[in-house]
């Protein structure tokens, strides 16, 4: 029994230790190196920020998106607005003179718009529902101090079950 609960102590501390350390890189990739989409071999998330690609999309979900400019009338992509470089959400409608026609699935048809290709970080491939407030809470500074805080109970209350064990077995033997 004892070997189990240890076997099972060391899979779940290797689990934990390869989520902070996923969400630490992520951290660091968007707070420090300015990198909005950190990827791993071209893969990474994205939270939606409001409710203009409902039904979708809705605020708070978390995207896993292919970094790439490839799009296709149909797909939901991430493009950069503006000059401010700010990353958001919309639907390929279709082409014009090689640009694509974006809109947002909660506008009317004659509120499309034209959008560059080079605007174009990444294609939307799945969704991941409510969840986007989670994923990027343990991306954040409070979220690795979570996973850590688990980490260290891990280590710390067995060896307080145990040095009590033993204490009060040594007072019985006297």
């Amino acid at each position: 029994m004892k070997t189990a609960i240890n076997i099972l102590r060391a899979i779940i501390t290797l689990i934990l230790s390869a989520f902070f350390i996923i969400n630490a890189w992520y951290f660091v990739n968007i707070n420090f190196l300015g990198n909005p989409f950190p990827d791993i071999g071209g893969w990474s998330l994205y939270q939606a920020k409001d409710d203009t690609m409902a039904p979708s999309f809705s605020k708070g979900d978390a995207a896993l998106i292919k970094l790439t400019q490839y799009a296709e009338p149909g797909n939901i992509v991430i493009y950069e607005s503006g000059d401010s470089k700010k990353a958001d959400m919309t639907r390929i409608v279709g082409t014009h003179e090689g640009s694509y026609i974006m809109r947002k699935e909660t506008e009317k048809t004659e509120d499309e718009s034209l959008l560059s290709p080079n605007s174009i970080v990444a294609v939307v491939t799945g969704r991941i529902s409510t969840s986007g407030n989670i994923i990027f809470f343990f991306s954040s500074v409070w979220g690795l101090l979570v996973i850590l805080f688990f980490e260290i109970l891990l280590f710390i209350i067995p060896s307080i079950i145990l040095s009590d064990k033993k204490s009060k077995d040594h007072r019985y033997k006297e």
